[in-house]
């Protein structure tokens, strides 16, 4: 089995983020105001990943820009989600797909939107099952294991290293390799004591 993240893993979601600055620019808004707004809509009050191009323009709204043009905005790069699958993504997922086992895309966040994401990407259908959870991936992972052929090797491939450790810590039968994200210092990933590829395709020669 295979266990795909989806964020920083099969899409270059820095790429996509730096793209949706740039329209925000145009209308007005600064880089500061631009973290500080996608940060508060990442997540609500429970601490439930909740994102969308809606919530990140209402927050928006909420100093003084105009929450109509701001969904415009991002709207626009969604639209263009293709553009930012990992160039190596299609070949690996496919060359994955001819080993006949079960492929599963785990990704966190808002689910509708993730959804968009996913299936505009065009990679939906090479996976088996698919789940977008808000919160937190351990329950899905102890579904899958504890319906799984506890023979074959389970691969976990993630970019978040803290996050990777704690799932790796609760199942150590797991098969874990990390991909390298621009959005952690290189040097966080080499004392992880984890291993870790900087391309997709690293990981079909790291897979034997």
């Amino acid at each position: 089995m295979y266990i795909f993240d989806f964020d920083d893993t099969l899409f270059n979601t820095q790429a996509f983020k730096h793209a949706r600055l740039q329209v925000l620019k145009k209308i007005g808004v600064s880089e500061e105001l631009y973290k500080e707004t996608y940060v508060k809509a990442r997540n609500d009050a429970d601490g439930d990943f909740v994102y969308s191009d809606k919530r990140h323009a209402q927050m928006c709204a909420l100093h003084g820009i105009d929450e109509e043009k701001a969904y415009e905005a991002l709207h626009s790069v969604t639209k263009r989600v293709k553009d930012f699958l990992f160039e190596d993504a299609i070949d690996v997922l496919g060359q994955v797909k001819k080993l006949g086992k079960p492929m599963i895309l785990l990704s966190l966040g808002d689910p509708d939107y993730q959804e968009v994401k996913v299936k505009g990407s065009g990679i939906h259908d090479y996976f088996d099952r698919v789940f977008m959870v808000k919160r937190s991936k351990e329950n899905v992972i102890k579904e899958l294991l504890d319906s799984h052929k506890k023979q074959e090797p389970v691969w976990f491939i993630n970019d978040k290293i803290e996050e990777t450790q704690d799932i790796v810590s609760q199942f150590p039968q797991l098969q874990v390799v990390l991909k390298v994200s621009k959005s952690y210092p290189i040097e966080l990933y080499k004392i992880s004591g984890l291993p870790y590829v900087q391309t997709l395709k690293e990981f079909l020669s790291y897979d034997k």
